[in-house]
């Protein structure tokens, strides 16, 4: 359920890690980016986890 944005996260990472290439954009990475994927796998995870539980 969390694939597309997931996507496009990664995609928004990338093209700002390109363009904000310094010790800011690296901390924004960092700090927000990164824990934000987490979040979203975390989620994804648990999304999938209640789909199989609810077909048993």
């Amino acid at each position: 359920m969390f694939s597309e944005v997931r996507s496009q996260l990664s995609s928004s990472k990338s093209t700002f890690s390109e363009k904000v290439n310094d010790s800011f954009g690296g901390a924004i990475v960092r700090d927000v980016y990164e824990p934000f994927e987490g979040d979203l796998q975390k989620l994804d995870f648990a999304w999938d986890e209640a789909e199989v539980k609810k077909w048993r």
